[in-house]
């Protein structure tokens, strides 16, 4: 819904795992329609969505890249099984789609100007045409490039700062420790659409109402149970404490820098603490600023209700960039699925 307010006029299509006679897929239309977001000015509906029931994760983005000619690049992996559908948008949308020869992550590739960055220890299929820079960066398995590093314009990036975002977090007095885990479970529970939430002191209840819903039971237990546990007396001061130092922020801003960039920090946290066996159990979610989706006027960024944090990163986008930056509700809900607005959104038509 962020992203439809601060884009009133684009075309949009939306990728979900509902049947279209579902009780769900009703929910989530009539969500997305409220005050005819649906509509642009004109009243001509701008929403299409597409349905694979197989299908999952709100992940277009590691599935396809989209180079500096418009063409939708189609890697022939089957992430979060959407190769089908990006297929299949040729047919529906008259877009230049194309299939790749080989398995890439479109999340590892950022285009700047006439310049690709990916990391240094990435393949690049010969379909992909750019000049390339080369980063350094984590385990490709492990760490998708745009989760902190976005390029601003064809000379300005933005690199997440881990170390200044755990200075940041420890500002946080105890009471506003609890209103922030409290704003991200509501929104959790809002965004679920069949959830009663109850506070009572240092904790919260929930129970599932008989409504169609629109996260899956599971995930939304297990992000609520984290939450529920961060808000204990010391456990979020314990969770940006112990937070692993990354290293990684400081290695790619100097790499771009000596590549002739201009970079700007800005505030990201991984998130990493409280993973076991590949699967966040503990601690806080992951704050994803860099992960912008950026397009010629405008720039639509995460929030996550850390208002310092959040200001912060709006202004030095807007200053770095002279574009307006929109914000998108982050919290648990994105944050918690280690993505931001450029995971989950792909501009492939002017």
């Amino acid at each position: 819904m962020d992203i439809l307010k601060a884009l009133p006029q684009v075309e949009t299509i939306v990728i979900n795992q509902f049947s279209q006679s579902s009780s769900e897929f009703g929910l989530l239309v009539s969500s997305l329609n409220q005050d005819k977001l649906g509509f642009n000015s004109q009243g001509i509906p701008r929403l299409q969505f597409v349905q694979d029931a197989r299908a999952y994760g709100p992940w277009p983005r590691d599935q396809v890249l989209v180079d500096t000619d418009g063409r939708l690049i189609v890697s022939a992996s089957k992430h979060h099984e959407l190769r089908e559908t990006f297929l299949s948008l040729d047919e529906l949308n008259d877009i230049s789609v194309q299939k790749s020869s080989m398995s890439f992550i479109g999340a590892q590739f950022l285009v700047a100007g006439n310049r690709l960055l990916c990391p240094e220890n990435m393949d690049i299929d010969s379909a992909i045409g750019h000049r390339s820079v080369r980063v350094p960066a984590p385990s490709l398995n492990d760490f998708h490039l745009d989760l902190l590093v976005m390029p601003l314009s064809e000379n300005v990036i933005a690199v997440g700062d881990v170390e200044m975002t755990r200075h940041l977090l420890l500002k946080l007095d105890r009471s506003e420790q609890k209103k922030l885990i409290a704003r991200w479970a509501v929104e959790f529970a809002v965004s679920a659409g069949n959830i009663d939430l109850k506070w009572e002191g240092n904790s919260f209840s929930y129970r599932k109402l008989n409504k169609p819903g629109l996260i899956q039971p599971q995930m939304l237990e297990d992000k609520l149970a984290i939450l529920s546990e961060l808000l204990q007396p010391g456990e979020f001061t314990k969770a940006v404490l112990s937070e692993p130092a990354f290293g990684w922020d400081d290695r790619i801003a100097e790499t771009l820098k000596d590549e002739g960039f201009e970079v700007v920090r800005i505030p990201f946290w991984r998130g990493r603490y409280g993973r076991e066996t590949g699967k966040k159990k503990h601690g806080l979610p992951m704050l994803c600023y860099p992960n912008c989706l950026v397009w010629n006027e405008g720039i639509l960024m995460p929030v996550y209700g850390i208002k310092h944090i959040d200001q912060l990163s709006q202004n030095v986008l807007a200053s770095a960039s002279g574009k307006s930056v929109f914000p998108v509700k982050g919290s648990a809900i994105l944050g918690y699925g280690y993505s931001g607005p450029h995971c989950i959104t792909i501009g492939f038509r002017k």
